[in-house]
């Protein structure tokens, strides 16, 4: 019996070591999750930094909204950082909001200025393209008592006209009180009519990084002539500074967000080379 009982407590103890020694599937299973999972959990080996997506991505766009390249929805605020290489500009920043949108074939409201110095003008909807009274946004060439302002054709026409090489014009005439000096070199001081004509040309589409983010845009640019005529007789005056463009333009427009850069070069004797690049593009809140 004592020998009977000795065999079974071999046994036991044959059974307990295999068992400490030899461990089971599920053991070794258990193992395995447990040092994949500290692999997962260990902060991650330095690499270079991955380029974050562009920002346009984020916007809101206002596709949908007339015009797709300049959307008049109202309380929508482009804000602009300027690089002006004249060192002239009265601030870093240009800014555009639209206060009332135009309603069909009508008229609203946009400010616009450098900083927090904006002012009023009209815009204006009609045939499916848009005028902007006060356009070109800034202009080098100034004359006091400026009246019976006048716009011809559009600074953006219909989207259907706006293909590959099309050419559209946009007119600004008004009436200005010419200064010039006399043989005797007295000041002589008559009426005159300025004829500004802007000649638009559609390029290609092609992508534009500015601080805002990365767009695909249409290129758009824009050769401006002036033509003086004064007195009674309507004579040209300054043809020197005429007869060549004195502004030059290039801008682009991303469809739904409206214009993300503008580049504005004005000929001697105002040299000088603005640009314009989206910082900002608040479209309007949710009512």
């Amino acid at each position: 019996m004592n020998r009977f009982r000795d065999v079974i407590l071999i046994i036991v103890a044959i059974g307990l070591l295999v068992a400490v020694l030899w461990p089971d599937g599920t053991s070794q299973q258990s193992d395995e999750s447990s040092s994949t999972a500290s692999v997962n959990d260990a902060a991650p080996k330095s690499r270079a930094p991955v380029a974050s997506q562009p920002k346009s991505t984020q916007f809101q766009s206002l596709e949908g909204v007339f015009h797709t390249l300049f959307p008049l929805a109202e309380g929508t605020i482009w804000t602009y950082m300027v690089t002006d290489s004249s060192g002239q500009a009265p601030a870093d920043t240009w800014r555009i909001r639209v206060v009332s949108a135009p309603e069909g074939e009508g008229s609203g409201v946009v400010e616009m200025g450098f900083g927090d110095a904006l002012s009023r003008q009209t815009v204006y909807v009609a045939d499916g393209g848009i005028q902007i009274q006060g356009l070109p946004f800034e202009s080098t060439l100034r004359y006091p008592q400026s009246t019976g302002e006048n716009y011809t054709g559009k600074w953006l026409p219909d989207m259907k006209f706006m293909i590959s090489d099309a050419v559209w014009e946009y007119g600004h005439r008004r009436h200005i009180r010419y200064r010039s000096r006399g043989n005797n070199q007295e000041i002589i001081e008559e009426d005159a009519l300025i004829a500004q004509t802007d000649r638009a040309q559609m390029l290609r589409q092609e992508k534009v990084i500015v601080p805002a983010g990365v767009f695909q845009a249409d290129l758009v640019s824009w050769v401006s002539r002036i033509e003086i005529r004064a007195g009674k007789r309507g004579r040209r005056v300054l043809e020197k500074l005429t007869t060549e463009p004195f502004k030059k333009e290039t801008v682009w427009f991303a469809p739904g967000v409206g214009m993300v850069r503008r580049r504005v070069t004005h000929a001697a004797p105002h040299q000088r080379d603005i640009i314009f690049e989206l910082i900002r593009f608040e479209p309007p809140r949710a009512k």
